[in-house]
């Protein structure tokens, strides 16, 4: 009958012969077989009416206090009947009760009249002779079936023995019982007796269908209480008065609610909520033994249903009982996501430190100057302007101290120059620039993709294991609930290990509520990880985009609507949830309360993690900055040229700046002209003229090349 605890009533010693062998298979011994004495038939008859009443209202009283509603009986008829009738006045025969008579001879007894006929309470009796014949007692019976039986295998020995012609004489003889002679006739007649079989009646035997049946009959005529706990999105208090569910003088919504009223709506049954007034699930006080929260209320009867985020355990299942899962979960970590890192505009710099650009910009005017000094005073630098003249009045030097400039930029850029060096001092000067440019430039490179590619390392997890090997991340639960029995009564080493950091952890890193736990995970920054079912991780990661859930699920388990022991409605329930189920009920109500109801809001974002190295605009905006920067710097620079030139322009051609720059201006936007003319002052020209004939003459008199 699948009883984790009940209590035995006995009044004779052979009763507890009898019981020997159950109270030798107990379960658990955390769940104690209670075992209580009824006083003989003799000393309870010599007591008073009154007396006799204390006596049975007492043992009643004290199976009440237990919670206890299995309840085995091997007492005397006499007593039977006042026994059940104390505990139908009482109270005690209600649906969850449920009883075992193991006195045969109960069958004598109207067990009926003792039960009312609202209740489906379960009374189990044995019966070894048929419904006619109440007024023989099973001894009595035994005894007429024993000397039946023993005539039959007499008559039939006989006649065997006439038929075949044996030896054999039914005749008594005495044997001592000490001795080694047998009976000859005993072991024939031991055969034949065993072979005497007689079938007897099979009456009132009541299938299933009518159980359920009746059962069904009888919740249509019940209001069944269910109590619950609030909490999203099973139980949630709502300000509209025209939605959600009255409990109390409050309006509430959620899953849970939606969940009753569809198996209200499948059964035909009626059912009124209310809420629990500690608010937890149920935890069993191991200095006490009693139980808190919902699993109290349904071991006290004050409720038939209990429903909310409440997981199915081995401890709670020890106690009360639960219908079919009608959501399957496990445990999981909650905690943050990491935050993004948005790359800074010069994230191009970040290959090499502030120190390094600076000591760069330094080496890089040092040689730059080192260049000008040195080319100014080695010979081999100062070189014939006009190679066509071997005698010339003056000789340059190309490095001046802006094509000096120029020559370090270049090399640093990777970029060619014509200005090129000539003695070996210069050379040496320049080689040493380009091989600490090399060097540079490569290890620059080399770090460039890392460093623009780079997230800030930060303490992370990625399952179980990690969290249990580091010691910068706190982690914790709900305090005694399904998560914290998890751990605590886990054989895995690394569980326990887990457990034990998470009671010697100061500040106390237990929280009351799932609530509580993830208003710590997002305050902590990613110093905090929170054990919790998986199904709340995914409601909580809807609506908070900065949460994820770590690793795979720790265990399998599930949520189920929690009723009393032995309750009677727990097939009933559990054939609603399967046919919700199957009709895929269960998952649009789980799409409503989770997504739809306030979720979604991280429905864009992507959970598969990149391993993508490609470079955003944020990476390399910097670049993009410093060349605009460049180019609007030098379009500053080709204006202020091009004014300067319309100024000389103005000036040499006597013609106001107006004029010249309209001139300047027609010839800029004529952009299919590839040459300009030369511009020369009006007042020259003559001069100009002069020059050039006087230039004529001497160069026909002159044999030498013009270069």
């Amino acid at each position: 009958m699948n009883w984790h605890s009940f209590t035995f009533v006995y009044q004779t010693n052979d009763a507890l012969t009898r019981i020997q062998k159950t109270l030798q298979n107990k379960g658990r011994q955390n769940y104690p077989i209670t075992i209580r004495e009824l006083p003989p038939i003799s000393k309870i008859n010599a007591l008073s009416e009154k007396d006799r009443d204390n006596v049975y209202e007492s043992l009643v009283k004290e199976i009440q206090s237990l919670s206890q509603f299995s309840l085995l009986l091997d007492i005397e008829n006499e007593n039977l009947s006042k026994l059940l009738d104390t505990m139908n006045k009482m109270g005690l025969m209600n649906d969850y009760f449920m009883c075992l008579i193991t006195n045969l001879d109960a069958s004598t007894i109207n067990i009926g009249k003792f039960i009312s006929k609202d209740s489906v309470a379960n009374i189990t009796q044995f019966r070894l002779i048929q419904n006619d014949v109440n007024e023989l007692s099973i001894e009595a019976a035994l005894i007429y079936d024993s000397v039946f039986a023993f005539s039959e295998a007499l008559e039939k020995l006989y006649k065997d023995i006439n038929f075949v012609g044996s030896p054999l004489k039914i005749q008594p003889k005495p044997i001592s019982c000490h001795g080694e002679e047998k009976y000859e006739v005993g072991l024939n007649l031991t055969t034949i007796f065993l072979k005497i079989v007689k079938f007897g009646k099979k009456t009132n035997l009541i299938n299933e269908k009518e159980i359920n049946n009746t059962l069904t009959e009888a919740a249509r005529n019940k209001i069944f209480k269910v109590t619950t706990r609030v909490g999203p999105p099973y139980v949630m208090q709502v300000e509209d008065e025209i939605k959600g569910r009255s409990i109390g003088d409050k309006k509430y919504e959620g899953y849970c609610i939606d969940l009753i009223a569809k198996i209200e709506n499948f059964l035909g049954i009626r059912c009124e909520f209310e809420i629990v007034q500690d608010g937890n699930y149920g935890s069993l006080n191991p200095r006490t033994r009693q139980w808190n929260g919902l699993i109290k209320q349904l071991l006290e009867l004050k409720a038939d249903f209990a429903i909310c985020d409440l997981t199915i355990t081995s401890e709670r299942q020890s106690v009360i009982d639960f219908t079919a899962p009608f959501m399957n979960l496990g445990i999981s970590i909650l905690f943050s996501k990491p935050e993004k890192v948005v790359p800074k505009l010069f994230a191009f710099m970040s290959p090499l430190s502030t120190e390094v650009w600076m000591y760069m910009a330094t080496a890089y005017l040092i040689v730059s100057l080192m260049l000008f000094f040195q080319a100014r005073i080695a010979p081999g630098e100062w070189i014939n302007p006009h190679p066509c003249n071997p005698e010339p009045d003056e000789l340059e030097n190309n490095f001046t101290l802006m094509n000096s400039m120029w020559l370090t930029m270049g090399s640093l850029m990777q970029q060619g120059s014509d200005i090129l060096p000539r003695t070996p001092s210069i050379r040496m000067v320049a080689g040493m620039w380009w091989f600490f440019v090399l060097i540079m430039v490569s290890s620059y490179t080399a770090n460039l993709a890392a460093f623009l590619t780079a997230v800030k390392m930060e303490d992370s997890i990625n399952d179980v294991e990690d969290l249990a090997k580091q010691t910068k991340i706190s982690y914790g639960a709900v305090k005694d609930g399904s998560t914290y029995s998890f751990f605590k009564n886990s054989n895995t080493s690394i569980y326990q290990r887990i457990f034990n950091t998470m009671t010697e952890a100061k500040p106390s890193v237990f929280t009351e509520s799932n609530n509580e736990g993830v208003d710590r995970v997002i305050k902590g920054k990613r110093k905090y990880a929170f054990f919790m079912e998986s199904t709340s991780i995914e409601y909580q990661i809807e609506r908070h985009c900065e949460l994820q859930m770590v690793g795979t699920l720790l265990d399998n388990k599930g949520y189920g609507i929690a009723m009393p022991p032995n309750s009677p409605y727990r097939t009933m329930i559990s054939r609603a949830i399967l046919h919700l189920q199957e009709k895929g009920e269960l998952q649009q109500l789980k799409q409503k309360w989770w997504k739809e109801m306030g979720g979604g809001k991280c429905a864009e974002e992507s959970d598969e993690p990149t391993n993508s190295n490609e470079l955003g605009m944020p990476h390399v905006g910097g670049v993009f900055l410093v060349l605009m920067l460049g180019c609007i710097i030098s379009t500053f620079i080709a204006i202020i040229e091009f004014l300067w030139n319309i100024r000389k322009v103005a000036i040499d051609e006597k013609i106001t700046p107006w004029e010249a720059l309209i001139g300047e201006i027609k010839f800029v936007i004529n952009i299919w002209s590839v040459t300009k003319p030369v511009k020369t002052g009006k007042s020259s020209s003559k001069s100009i003229s002069f020059q050039n004939n006087v230039f004529n003459k001497s160069d026909s008199l002159n044999n030498s090349t013009i270069c």
